[in-house]
């Protein structure tokens, strides 16, 4: 008796799909069979479009040491690799990158070392900043200005426009002068002693000094904050002012003088502050 053979249909998969070494097998539709390629180093399995797929993954991502992972879009990730030393992270366009700080808030303007044979000293090229800073060390004064006042004043300006108060303590003995319109100038300190050493005296009664200007580039009335202290003879003196320009030109010069005398020494740093 002949025997017939029939095929017999096979249940799953009907050919080889898995052809290269690391396939994934999945079903691309219903009852359909499909092959998904081994991926890259570190990538990992995800889902796009309703089918798995290799994507990158945070080790796929970042490649060398200090990397920063972050999303470049919606679900896309990539990477901002480290920034030099002393960088700091900020945002530009909208995405996280490396920025370099300043060196610092202050510039050094210039520096001037004030002598015997000057009663006037001005300061122009100030630069474009928020405010300037003026700091004196060992201020003190000649004999002839041990009575004079200390005066500064904006632009060679004589009009009208100045004002201030000021509270000058000598020992135990505290005065206080205001003016809401001032001729010609802001007076600093009446005496002059009440921030600078005298004529004589030892380096330990030299006098310091500080001023701020702030806003001094703007189209609106400037103000200006200044103290300082000496030890006249042995006396302690403390001073404390605060003064208005009434001129809404933008300050280019400053200008720091005697009523009569001179200024006898002193190291003056201008600084400007952004």
């Amino acid at each position: 008796m002949a025997v017939s053979i029939f095929p017999v249909p096979l249940s799953g998969i009907q050919e080889t799909k898995l052809t290269t070494t690391g396939d994934t097998l999945y079903a691309s539709a219903a009852n359909t069979a499909a092959r998904l390629g081994v991926g890259s180093t570190n990538q990992a399995l995800g889902v796009t479009g309703g089918v798995p797929a290799w994507q990158a993954s945070s080790k796929s991502t970042l490649t060398t040491t200090g990397d920063t992972m972050y999303a470049s879009a919606a679900n896309t990730p990539a990477r901002l690799g480290i920034g030099s030393t002393g960088q700091v992270l900020t945002v530009a366009s909208g995405l996280p990158s490396w920025s370099t700080l300043s060196s610092g808030g202050m510039t050094l303007i210039t520096t001037t070392t004030w002598d015997n044979t000057v009663g006037t000293y001005t300061y122009s090229s100030l630069g474009s900043y928020k405010q300037i800073l003026f700091v004196g060390q060992n201020l003190k004064h000649s004999s002839a200005a041990a009575s004079s006042e200390w005066n500064l004043r904006f632009n060679s300006s004589t009009a009208n426009n100045y004002g201030m108060t000021l509270m000058q303590m000598n020992g135990t003995t505290n005065s206080g002068t205001a003016s809401a319109n001032q001729a010609s100038k802001i007076i600093l300190s009446v005496p002059a002693g009440s921030m600078m050493g005298a004529s004589g005296g030892g380096a330990n009664f030299d006098g310091d000094f500080m001023l701020t200007v702030p806003d001094y580039g703007s189209a609106q009335f400037k103000s200006a904050f200044w103290q300082g202290g000496s030890c006249q003879d042995g006396t302690r003196c403390q001073t404390i002012g605060t003064g208005h320009f009434s001129d809404t030109t933008a300050i280019t010069s400053i200008t720091l003088f005697m009523t009569s005398g001179n200024f006898m020494s002193a190291t003056m740093r201008v600084y400007g502050v952004s």
